[in-house]
């Protein structure tokens, strides 16, 4: 599955990454409503955690050890995650930046 508007081009990022997400929890159904959020990969690339567009916790997640890239989707036990940028990793000295429009939001 891929959602329209992602690059088809896999990039990688170092283990304890934030990423931009989408996510649904409607994994059978055929169009599926997405919310947007952020997955938090733990630097042993196993242990993540789904938060909401506000920084709720939705959902953790275990898998084996892996390398995640933009552009793929993963399957949680409630959700389907499709990774859209990667937003801090452990290897920069960058800061997680929100959204273009929740930075707007703040400002206001």
């Amino acid at each position: 599955l891929v959602r329209p508007g992602i690059s088809t081009l896999s990039r990688f990022c170092s283990p304890k990454t934030m990423f931009r997400v989408v996510y649904t929890h409607q994994k059978l159904k055929k169009r599926k409503v997405w919310q947007d959020g952020t997955l938090k990969v733990h630097a042993d690339g196993a242990r993540m955690q789904l938060f909401d567009e506000h920084g709720k916790f939705v959902e953790s997640f275990t898998s084996r050890s892996r390398q995640i890239s933009v552009g793929e989707e993963l399957e949680m036990e409630q959700h389907l995650v499709q990774i859209e940028d990667c937003l801090q990793s452990s290897s920069s000295e960058q800061t997680l930046q929100p959204p273009p429009q929740q930075q707007q939001q703040q400002q206001q």
